[in-house]
């Protein structure tokens, strides 16, 4: 049977830790690059968005910079490095 608690559970530890966001920034960024930046790599210093990922994939990101940072502010980041 379907246990509602275990569910809510599951979703507050999403939320907590952060992956939700992760998740989404993972698919703007897949959006925008065509690269799926595994969610290892991503982390989140203040109102700035760290990735830890290969330069050509940075350099890419780096061209649509603008445009993701325009969906990112829902986020409350104002910077990518």
């Amino acid at each position: 049977m379907f246990n509602i608690s275990s569910f809510l559970k599951r979703a507050t530890g999403l939320l907590d830790s952060g992956e939700l966001k992760k998740k989404e920034i993972q698919c703007i960024i897949k959006k925008y690059t065509n690269y799926e930046c595994p969610r290892e790599l991503i982390d989140i210093q203040k109102d700035t968005l760290v990735l830890k990922i290969n330069p050509a994939y940075k350099m890419a990101l780096f061209m649509k910079k603008n445009q993701i940072l325009e969906e990112l502010k829902d986020f409350g980041i104002s910077d990518i490095r």
